[in-house]
């Protein structure tokens, strides 16, 4: 079997940058409202949803293991150490 690397299926890099971040994962004003009509823009879920929704549209497909590495990511920029 191939490694996931020489497949055709993108990937999300391990090591994005806040550029890249921002550039790939700002959702729109169109995801925005798909959210607020699904969750409250206070709660996790929120949150958790927009992530779930740019990565789905970055990768064209759903994966609950790239998802946690996406939001592994976000919490290192929201709250860096030192």
């Amino acid at each position: 079997m191939a490694a996931i690397y020489q497949t055709a299926y993108p990937r999300i890099k391990s090591d994005i940058t806040p550029n890249e971040l921002g550039d790939v994962y700002t959702p729109t004003a169109e995801d925005l409202e798909f959210a607020l009509r699904h969750c409250k823009r206070t709660s996790a879920s929120f949150l958790g949803l927009l992530i779930q929704l740019k990565t789905t549209q970055r990768l064209g497909r759903f994966g609950v293991m790239v998802i946690s590495g996406v939001w592994k990511q976000a919490e290192r920029m929201a709250y860096p150490v030192g």
